[in-house]
């Protein structure tokens, strides 16, 4: 018996489980969700808010968690189980009056939702979808591409976080979310896509698909974890071919029947559990719901065993069947069948016992036999003696804790299961079951640097085996495994340095670039074979919120049929204490090699990332990389799992310091990436270097966070793309910042990035997206639209990349991060489509607005590899719009390395050749965006062109005169034409470290002559919308012009409302310039010519209306100022008619006149 009954539920941690095709963790909540892998787990659906204290505790120790709670409630029930789980409820894509839980109090936000009435799915005739049964609307939810139509996607995310934190929940269960909790017939009024199949599925499908990945990506990117659970319903509907996966899980409600009465045929049935392993294959949240009658003991058991059978690592069960708010419980979820002896399989049919003509799983102390068919099935001969179970009583939990339930067994050797029915039959205890595999020994744990090393010897008399490490705040034994968190599954030969692997020069013929297996210690040796490695990176989820502690670790094996050793533990293979803490990872170096001639010392480092949130499939040996070199024959290399990667970091190779640090990406080779032995650039260039590797040709951007690479799968709906790889150049930088070999240190402002090919591209991407960590970059032919590459004939990259980031017409998510907060300013771009984000002629337009790295880019119109016709030629007139500091050079040329001219002069090799100015570019420098120039190449380019070649501007590393002023109100910098010939070009403060961003501030700037005299240009004018101030038609000479830009406001000397900047540059004085004087003429005052931008010393520049008629009106403006356009009849009280932002000197609005009526019109300057 006591095989048989387990009393209390386990409320520990699995931290990720990868084995046997199971896919990566997908979420790291802060109270984990426990591992079900070996028991029954039980989520209630929701709990009363009258528990007493004897219910609270049963409630807290037999329970995995709940839902629809108030704080105090479950913060009385933590009091006995602080990992006891909640999730907040809220419906999915519907809003009515509904209260919902916010904190400690019920609430509903229907006030708010029903205001915005653009927020609901509309159907044709105008009319709100209204779902009549439980009265409620269904909201819009549709995207265009990536992007959501409405602001609902974006309300309910932010809301939901919210109320998830106010109630100190783990996450939210997102009620009603596919489309048969609405569909047919269910809604009226309705909409033609909730009524017709194929509407459904192409109009709105990929609509929920869309929305529930945002929703996802939004969940993945907050901090604490939390979960994205919608209702999934039946999972019975086999025309609806969403993805079902595209949250963190989710309820399946109506599991295994309708209820007692109203049961599933068994195709249906077959459908739901394929449905559902699907699901605990991916290590999703699963929540299985099911409604019978307490009374109907045939129908609970039928639930439990057909959960058995689809159960994973994080798979729950609830038999709800009092139709009421209550605290149930079961004795069917004591059984104890310790673990299966396989992962949940592809599908059913793996589990279908032709012999018994049942479906059958086979567990450590027993098997589970279900019979989904509508006719009794008989097995008349077992094999050997079992125990049936039997279930009596239980139901709701009284006020002393009790259920009243119980389970018996009865021996038997043959059985009859009827109908829609399941067993559950236990090994006796005095019958052996199979011999366990033998321990792992040698296990040995250090820790360092916010990461724990622990290794162990396998079992060589084993093959296909597995290794299984625990954590816990005590020694683990067999009486506390069930307290201990599951940290990994890994595979035998983990210790093995697959991404090391290279293809010697694309021969065909693979070698290890440095070593075979890991080297752990600084220049230390390889493991040894038959070694087992795990690197645990920790964080506060480890320590309880805490970032520190001592804790004890275990290893277990289990063999290639599933079964784990979980009995025997000594000290050869657990161990303790180990303390530990929270911190940024240091990288191992695997060896140096000395300097050589005009180079600098070198080191090879690898780099051990995250676990928690990577994704260790997409390096680890598959088809699509050749099983580098080793084939498909072993489970030691189909089934691995790689996590670290090596790079080359090469010292300075002088003396001084701070030094400047430079990333140089590399081209596409097909993994034919070789050693370095020696400094690969030995040009005397005095910088740290570092050298990253590629490994599978990311295009240093990253993959899939869920997607299993190594079943030969793509990305699917539901899963997202990591920017893995930017964040591993990224940590690569930050590393050499925080430990530099050597004895120089690091200048944090003068850090770069180049290269050619997919290394441009590369390159590219991180100018444009980190700002705040490169001074310059270089993008020799760099890829702009990735989904469009092989469209103009050139090289078609698209089918590599698909099979990396999901398909072109999924679009999938991006989630992205870095290390220090790196990549905090790109939150707001987490949930854009991965094709979209890559696509930088889209971006970079619709990015404007925020800085970028100054950048030299350049491509060639022969070039087939990455062809000129969409990669090239559409991205130059995109850049120059755009108004960033760049440079850009087209060659009538093939695709080659384009050199380092490419960027404007400041930016070009010095006489040495070295690169950005002998690396003085500083990145805590202003910098100009520049546009429009009338001496640059014609857009878009179809002959040999230059962009921003033809000027110059003085900074402190290119000092001709001065370095530029940046400073609270003004901002100065001095140009020079390089052409012979005067030009204008359009100017645009950019990486300002002082001068404010600010939409809609006025402004003032001068073009004064560095040769002296007076201001040759001038205006006022307004910054745009996104903060941005652009001066048009700048002029530029070859003597040099400085322009200068003043900030609105300041002194005003002799207080007649005109600011000192104003009178000083139009009348040679800080008082020169009475304020009710007209001192052109013009009729206007010098003050009224201030307040309207106008030019007090020019007739022509008045603020007046210059014309009017029936359908317009139009007056002159200053860029960027806000005009309110009002109209009157008796010039007494006027009526606002439309409010204009002007965007050049003239601005019109547009007149309607409902009547032949005289009516009086004025235009007001709104702007500061």
């Amino acid at each position: 018996m006591s095989r048989l009954i387990r009393f209390s539920w386990w409320s520990g941690f699995l931290g990720a489980a990868i084995g046997l095709s199971c896919a990566p963790l997908t979420s790291n909540a802060a109270r984990p969700w426990p591992d079900t892998s070996c028991r029954i787990g039980v989520f209630s659906d929701q709990l009363p808010n009258s528990l007493n204290a004897a219910q609270r505790q049963f409630a807290a120790t037999n329970l995995a968690g709940t839902q629809k709670m108030l704080r105090d409630e479950i913060r009385a029930i933590r009091a006995y189980n602080t990992n006891f789980l909640c999730v907040h409820y809220q419906l999915a894509v519907g809003c009515g009056t509904h209260s919902f839980i916010d904190g400690n109090a019920w609430t509903s936000d229907w006030a708010v939702v029903n205001a915005q009435s653009g927020w609901f799915l509309l159907n044709p005739a105008m009319q709100r979808v209204h779902q009549t049964g439980w009265n409620w609307d269904v909201m819009n939810v549709t995207y265009s591409n990536s992007t959501a139509n409405t602001a609902f996607p974006q309300y309910w995310i932010t809301t939901c976080l919210a109320r998830i934190k106010s109630a100190e929940d783990d996450g939210v269960f997102a009620d009603s979310f596919t489309q048969d909790a609405y569909s047919f017939g269910q809604c009226n009024p309705s909409h033609p896509w909730l009524e017709s199949v194929t509407a459904c599925q192409t109009g709105w499908v990929p609509h929920l698909e869309k929305f529930g990945a945002a929703v996802k990506a939004a969940f993945d990117t907050d901090t604490n974890g939390f979960l994205f659970l919608p209702n999934l319903g039946g999972l019975i509907t086999g025309w609806d071919s969403m993805n079902y996966g595209v949250g963190h899980g989710g309820m399946i409600e109506g599991f295994c029947y309708w209820d007692s009465y109203n049961p599933f045929d068994s195709a249906d049935w077959t459908l739901q559990m394929n449905r559902a392993l699907a699901l605990a294959r991916s290590n999703k949240v699963i929540i299985c719901q099911s409604y019978p009658e307490t009374w109907d003991y045939t129908g609970r058991l039928f639930a439990v065993t057909s959960y058995l059978l689809i159960k994973g690592s994080r798979t729950y069960l609830n038999l709800l069947t009092t139709g009421e708010v209550a605290l149930e419980y079961y004795p069917e979820y004591t059984i104890d069948l310790g673990g299966a002896f396989s992962n949940a399989p592809a599908g059913m049919t793996n589990l279908w016992s032709s012999a018994w003509r049942v479906f059958r799983r086979s567990f450590t102390n027993g098997l589970v036999l279900v019979n989904p068919g509508a006719a009794p099935v008989t097995i008349n001969n077992l094999g050997t003696n079992y125990q049936r179970v039997t279930a009596t009583g239980g139901g709701a939990v009284d006020a002393s804790g009790q259920y009243g339930g119980s389970l018996s067994l009865t021996t038997i050797t043959s059985l009859t299961l009827a109908a829609r029915s399941g067993a559950v039959l236990m090994r006796p205890a005095a019958e052996p079951g199979p011999a366990l595999p033998a321990q792992p020994s040698g296990l040995a744990a250090f820790h360092r640097s916010g990461q724990t090393f622990l290794t162990w010897t396998e079992r060589p008399e084993l093959t296909a085996e597995q290794y299984t490490i625990y954590r816990h705040t005590a020694p683990i034994t067999t009486s506390t495994l069930a307290q201990a968190s599951r940290l990994y599954r890994v595979p035998e030969g983990s210790a093995r340095f697959f991404a090391n692997r290279y293809n010697v020069e694309g021969s065909g013929v693979w070698s290890n670039r440095y070593v075979d297996r890991y080297v752990i210690t600084n220049k230390g040796p390889q493991l040894a074979s038959g070694a087992g490695l795990l690197v645990w990176t920790l964080s506060t989820n480890d320590f309880a919120g805490a970032r520190t502690g001592t804790m004890y670790y275990a290893v277990t094996t289990t063999d290639a049929a599933g079964l784990e050793n979980t009995k025997g533990f000594f000290s050869s293979n657990a161990l303790g204490p180990v303390a530990e803490g929270v911190a940024d990872p240091q990288p191992v170096e695997l060896r140096s090699f000395p300097a050589v001639g005009g180079g600098g010392a070198g080191h090879v480092m690898v780099q051990f990332m995250d676990l928690r949130s990577w994704n260790p499939t997409f390096h680890a040996p598959h088809e699509r990389n050749n099983y580098y070199g080793l084939g498909a024959g072993s489970y030691a290399v189909t089934s691995a799992l790689q996590y670290a990667y090596d790079y080359v970091l090469i010292e300075p190779s002088c003396g001084s310091s701070p030094a400047p640090l430079y990333v140089n990406l590399h081209g596409h080779a097909g993994n034919a990436y070789g050693p370095a032995t020696a400094d690969p650039e030995p040009y005397d260039w005095c910088a740290f270097k570092i050298f990253p590797v590629d490994e599978g040709e990311t295009w240093y951007f990253g993959f899939a966070r869920s997607n299993d690479y190594r079943t030969g799968s793509n990305p699917s709906a539901g899963d997202s793309i990591v920017n893995f790889t930017e964040q591993r150049i990224l940590r690569m930088i930050r590393d050499t910042i925080r430990f530099p070999p050597g004895a120089a240190q690091v200048d944090t402002n003068r850090i770069y990035a180049w290269g050619h090919s997919m290394g441009g591209s590369g390159t590219l991407s991180l100018a444009l997206r980190y700002p705040n960590v490169f001074a310059a970059a270089n993008a020799s032919q760099p890829m702009t639209d990735y989904s469009r590459a092989g469209e103009g004939g050139g090289t078609d990259w698209r089918e590599e990349l698909q099979w990396k980031w999901g398909d072109i017409a999924l679009n999938l998510p991006v989630t992205l991060d870095g290390p220090g907060g790196w990549a905090a300013h790109l939150s707001g771009a987490n949930g854009v489509g991965v094709w979209d984000w890559q696509d930088h002629q889209q971006q970079i337009p619709s990015r404007a607005a925020q800085e970028s790295v100054p950048l030299g880019v350049g491509h060639g119109l022969q070039d087939d590899v990455i062809e000129w016709s969409t990669q090239g030629r559409p991205v130059y007139a995109v850049l120059d719009a755009a108004g960033l500091c760049w440079g850009g050079v087209v060659s009538d040329s093939g695709h080659s390395w384009m050199g380092f001219n490419l960027a404007p002069a400041p930016l070009q090799p010095d006489g040495s050749l070295a690169p950005f100015l002998g690396f003085a570019v500083v990145r805590n420098e202003t910098v100009p965006g520049l546009s429009r120039c009338s001496a640059d190449g014609s857009l878009p380019p179809s002959t040999p062109s230059e962009y921003g070649h033809a000027l110059e501007w003085s900074a402190s590393w290119y000092n001709w005169d001065g370095a530029p002023v940046d400073q609270s109100n003004l901002w100065q910098m001095s140009f020079r034409s390089l052409t012979g010939s005067n030009m204008v070009v359009d100017v645009t403060p950019r990486r300002l470290q002082a001068f404010p961003k600010a939409a809609g501030r006025r402004l003032f700037w001068q073009n004064v002559p560095v040769a002296g005299g007076s201001a040759v240009q001038r205006d006022t004018l307004a910054a745009d919308g996104r903060g941005l101030v652009v001066i048009t038609n700048f002029t530029v000479s070859p003597s040099g012009n400085r322009l200068r830009i003043v900030l609105d406001g300041g002194p005003d000397s002799n207080t007649n409302g005109i600011p000192d900047y104003w009178e000083q540059a139009y009348f040679g004085g800080p008082t020169n310039a009475p304020a009710a004087l007209d001192s052109d003429g013009d009729r206007i005052s010098n003050l009224d010519e201030y307040r309207a931008g106008t030019d007090p010393l020019n007739a022509l520049s008045r603020f007046v209306i210059s014309a009017i008629d029936s359908a317009r009106v139009e007056w002159r403006a200053a860029p960027g100022f806000r005009y309110l356009l009002e109209t009157s009849t008796n010039a007494l009280v006027w009526q606002s008619l439309t409010t204009v932002t002007s965007s050049a000197h003239q601005a019109e609005a547009s007149l309607s006149h409902s009547s032949n009526a005289v009516r009086l019109l004025r235009v007001r300057s709104t702007s500061d």
